[in-house]
This record gives structure tokens, sequence and C-alpha cells, in this order.
């Protein structure tokens, strides 16, 4: 591991380097291209763009091989934890521990899941980002259209209780604002036991700077004994002013049986309020007024 922190370092190291070495190259051919538009300029520009693009396909070239140096790093590093994992666990195994490798196993199948998650999830958002790379609005300069759908998130986790967290989600830009879609569930060994579902939109104020959101979440979840469960719904509204950084919010949640929680949060250059509501488990037509 820490032959592998000092690789990434090493890497960051490099690709700072390189971002600086293309931003002065992009300078420089900008003032080529301006040259080139001379009469006297001309043929001088012409030479130095050709140069210029021949650098930079070596910078390519580079960046490539250290990014595969630092994959096989990663790899040597994974194949060296998992040895070692494996390791110990025939250990354990032979002194008596049965549980052993059963328990290294499910280590494998719930790495397995979430690295799939992941995986697939980064090489959707890889294709959406290329869809969408002129500008946020999603419209080429050229006039052609990217794609409505901006990100998506996936999410496969398995707890210590041997319940497995799924969710998916996704970002879409339509209108004037964003719209985020999520749903999330739960799963452990006697069965299903929640779900939820979320929405939540943000959109530009006008022309004043500030951004409002909002967004509705609708569940149900199992009870802690495992004989029932509860339907809850909540909302949440928000506005914040990116010059300043300052934002607020308030959300509130209530569930079938009247139980209610809710916050308050506030951000500026002063500091950050909050103020959180735990659970009321008398609900408001319940109350005596006192």
């Amino acid at each position: 591991m820490t032959a592998l922190a000092y690789a990434l370092a090493t890497y960051a190291v490099f690709a700072m380097g390189m971002a600086v070495f293309l931003d002065g190259l992009a300078v420089a051919m900008l003032a080529a291209i301006a040259a080139e538009a001379t009469v006297v300029g001309a043929p001088a520009a012409t030479a130095a763009i050709a140069g210029m693009v021949e650098a930079c396909l070596t910078a390519q070239t580079i960046t490539c091989v250290a990014t595969g140096i630092l994959a096989a790093a990663g790899n040597i590093a994974g194949v060296v934890i998992g040895g070692g994992t494996l390791l110990s666990a025939m250990v354990e195994q032979s002194r008596g521990n049965d549980k052993a490798m059963r328990d290294f196993l499910n280590a494998q199948k719930t790495g397995a899941a979430g690295a799939a998650a992941n995986l697939a999830q980064n090489a959707a958002n890889a294709g959406l980002s290329w869809i969408n790379r002129f500008d946020p609005s999603g419209y080429a300069p050229s006039g052609h259209k990217g794609s409505p759908l901006k990100e998506i998130d996936l999410d496969a986790d398995r707890g210590i209780d041997n319940t497995w967290n799924l969710g998916a989600g996704a970002k879409v830009q339509a209108g004037a604002g964003e719209h985020e879609f999520g749903l999330r569930g739960k799963y452990g060994d006697h069965g299903f036991q929640g779900i939820e579902g979320e929405y939540g939109q943000k959109r530009d104020l006008g022309s004043s700077g500030f951004q409002g959101s909002g967004g509705a979440k609708f569940g149900w979840q199992e009870d802690p004994d495992g004989k029932g469960g509860d339907f809850y719904g909540g909302g949440k509204v928000g506005i914040e002013h990116g010059a300043s950084g300052s934002k607020g919010s308030a959300e509130g949640q209530v569930n079938d049986d009247g139980e209610t929680k809710g916050k308050l949060e506030g951000n500026t250059a002063g500091g950050t309020q909050k103020v959180e509501k735990k659970k009321d488990e008398n609900p408001p037509w319940d109350s005596d007024g006192n």
C-alpha cells in the first residue's frame, strides 16, 4: 500500500506538470494561429503549428504510458492484498476456524458486486461525458444536440448485518433545470427490507444569481424486529447564492404512524447554523394543545 501511495503521489506530480506544459502549448498554439493569418508570419507559423501538434502527440503517448504503469502498480497491489487475505483465511481454516474461507469468499463476492456497479457507472458516465462534451446544456456549437441524460449513479454494498443496499440514480437536463431521480432498496437474509424513491430538481432563479432546489421522497422501511414496517414520505427545499456561498435548506419527513422529523440548515460567510427536530412519536392529530 505504501508503494502504491508513492506511485499515486508521483503520478499526481506528473499530471500537474503535464497540465502546465499543455496550457503553455495551447497559448503558443493560439499565438501561432494568429500569426498564420498574417502574410509575414504565415510560413514560420505553419511550421511552428506542425511542431506543436507533434509535441501534443508525444505528450499523449507519455501520458498513456504513465497511466499504464500506474494501472499495473494498482493491479500488483491488488494481487498482493488478495493473496495475503487468502493465505490468512487458509491459515485460520487450518487452525479450526470453519468460517474463515466462507467469510473470505463472501468478501470477494461483495467486492465484486460493488466493483461491477462502479465500473458500469464509470463506463456509462464516460460515454455521457463524451456525448455532452461541448457545454453543460448539451448543445454543440455546430448545432448537434447532446443527451438530456447527464450522469448515472449505481450502488451495490453489503453491510455487516448481511443486508445488501442497492441503488440507481440519474441526472437529466430538461428545460431550464436539472432533474435527479433515484431508487434504492434493501435486501437481507430474510428477504426484502425496504425501498425508497426520490426526485429532486434544481434551477436558476432568473438572473439574480440565486439557484433554487426542491424534491420529495417516498418509501417503506421494515421494522427492526422484522414483523412489520412503516411507509414514509418527505420533502426538501433549498436556495443558494453561488457568488457569496450563502445557502439554506429545510426538510421534513413523516411516516404512517405520525412520527415526524425535520431539519433547518443555513450557511453564510459567518458560519453554519443548523436546527434539527428529532423524531416525534406523537402525531399532530393526537396533541392536546399543551
